[in-house]
């Protein structure tokens, strides 16, 4: 039988050397203008990470919490919204944003890690103690944690016991209850995620009272997003859905497209 086994294994080997042989991997020759972007990212990102870390570490210190915090949501906002002038065709564009993806999955695993032992240590960032900029860095992070749904679950739970005080903001409670409700396949309340269907057309999962327009504004004014009209959000992504992607809405849990592909925000 071992000898059987071990037979198969080379045969697959074999066949799996076989098929890179005659359909081999795309080389990073193959791509220059997408590999000298994801080079630039790179170096900048490092340059980030490096003045940020000669900074010693003090987390019992307030201050240095906020540039913390600022700096987690650098970095998110960075790897979510990085462009570069090049053009590239069908082939390279795949390429880039496959590899481009990966950076911005390591950049919310860091995030995470990292925000995760400050909330250890204060539960939440109060907008009284801490600033309501500092408290909006935060929530940044765990909008983009869909792996960690617990984590978001756990965060929201400490957002709704400080939002009656307005200790938290407004509008980063709604889109993070929208974006946990999405994730237990339960309606959003403020309409704030959804997914492209196709060029220039967005839609919102599950929305409460549907077809009562009326009300879903009103609850987004009270949270003060903007647009506050639901008809006028969508029409904000018909310059921003290029192409059609998974239907995030019916996926239940995280979102297992690529997070850079993925605009809800």
């Amino acid at each position: 039988m071992r000898s059987l086994s071990a037979m198969k294994k080379r045969r697959i080997l074999t066949g799996f050397l076989l098929l890179t042989t005659l359909r081999p991997f795309a080389r990073a020759e193959d791509y220059p203008k997408a590999d000298k972007a994801l080079a630039a990212y790179d170096k900048h990102a490092a340059e980030v990470r490096e003045s940020f870390d000669r900074m010693p570490e003090k987390s019992a210190d307030k201050e240095w919490v906020k540039k913390k915090l600022a700096h987690l949501a650098e970095m998110d906002q960075y790897a979510f919204k990085y462009k570069y002038p090049f053009k590239f065709d069908a082939a390279e564009t795949k390429y880039f944003e496959k590899n481009l993806g990966r950076r911005v999955e390591d950049v919310i695993r860091t995030n995470i890690r990292d925000l995760k032992k400050l909330v250890d240590v204060y539960s939440w960032f109060k907008i009284s103690e801490f600033g309501e900029q500092a408290s909006k860095d935060a929530a940044v992070v765990v909008q983009h944690a869909d792996d960690d749904v617990d984590f978001q679950r756990d965060v929201l739970k400490k957002m709704e016991m400080l939002y009656a005080d307005e200790e938290v903001s407004r509008k980063t409670y709604a889109f993070l209850y929208d974006r946990v409700a999405v994730h237990r396949n339960e309606p959003q309340r403020y309409g704030t995620q959804g997914f492209c269907t196709g060029p220039g057309v967005w839609e919102p999962c599950l929305i409460m009272e549907p077809n009562d327009p009326a009300s879903v504004d009103a609850r987004r004014k009270e949270a003060t997003i903007d647009p506050a009209s639901m008809e006028e959000y969508t029409n904000m992504f018909k310059t921003r859905c290029r192409e059609g992607f998974k239907d995030v809405c019916r996926l239940n849990a995280a979102p297992k497209t690529s997070h850079f592909e993925v605009k809800t925000k």
